[in-house]
């Protein structure tokens, strides 16, 4: 099946009027090129699946994975997203910046793509996630 809006909209329907539960919601090997970007990220807040998985995407635009989408990503308890290209293959970066970055809630993610994350963003997000989390004396010492 070729994704669109419409058959997106047709999937999220049927998953509502079954009162399904996505855990998993899982884009690989596929594309977005006949997908607004409207409509992926309406298709995903409808889903809201707790596990969000973009892979090896073709047709692929900026405006898919902007700051809305990049936010709802990192908001899931764990999400991947990793070669996404355009039309010409060329890699598509995602709007995920030092400010979205700060809003991640994820337990287990992985970014592979291009993004807007800097130097001290990734340092500042390291430091928060040191301090949330104290050492335990065996993790401090595991290596005696």
């Amino acid at each position: 099946m070729e994704l669109s809006d419409a058959a997106l909209s047709q999937i999220a329907n049927c998953l509502r009027s079954s009162e399904c539960r996505v855990r998993l919601l899982s884009f690989e090997l596929t594309s977005l090129a006949s997908v607004s970007p409207a409509g992926l990220l309406r298709f995903v807040r409808d889903v809201t699946p707790a596990d969000i998985v973009f892979r090896m995407l073709r047709g692929c635009t900026r405006e898919h994975f902007g700051p809305e989408l990049c936010r709802f990503i990192v908001s899931r308890r764990f999400f991947s997203v990793s070669h996404l290209v355009d039309a010409q293959s060329n890699d598509v970066p995602l709007s995920l910046d030092d400010a979205i970055l700060n809003e991640l809630s994820s337990s287990t993610f992985q970014i592979a793509a291009p993004n807007s994350i800097t130097v001290d963003g990734l340092r500042s997000f390291v430091k928060v996630c040191v301090c949330a989390v104290p050492a335990r004396r065996e993790d401090v010492f595991s290596g005696f």
